[in-house]
């Protein structure tokens, strides 16, 4: 009996679909803390923004803030700001740091690759100059 060609090829076709998805899905999750971040400073922006008006931020804002960095998927939120009022023309900032998980590909016990959790922190620094006249 002569053997079929057409296994051989359902074969290779199923090794480069695997090897695509394996692929897919690594570059797919090393992407999700990029998404995180640009709603962190999304959100970093807005608050600044309001700091230039008021001068500082506010332990209320502060909260908020955090509340809606944790939201946002961010871990252990630090954040660090001017707590009270400047005059117009005087330097202001907000420093927030915060864990994301970055899935690292890795290749141990055996052929099959597997994902890893690394924990980095990530630094959002932000400096501005006060508006704020009253």
């Amino acid at each position: 009996m002569k053997k079929s060609k057409g296994s051989m090829q359902i074969l290779g076709a199923a090794i480069v679909v695997a090897t695509i998805a394996v692929f897919s899905a690594y570059l797919i999750y090393q992407n999700i803390p990029v998404f995180i971040k640009q709603d962190a400073e999304r959100l970093a922006r807005e608050y600044i923004f309001e700091m230039e008006q008021e001068g500082y931020l506010s332990a209320e804002n502060m909260l908020s803030l955090k509340k809606e960095l944790e939201d946002e998927k961010c871990k252990n939120v630090k954040i660090t700001a001017t707590n009270s009022k400047v005059e117009y023309g005087m330097h202001i900032y907000l420093n927030i740091e915060y864990d994301t998980v970055l899935k690292e590909l890795s290749m141990e016990d055996g052929l099959l690759p597997k994902f890893k959790d690394k924990t980095i922190t990530v630094p959002i620094p932000n400096k501005t100059i006060s508006k704020c006249t009253s």
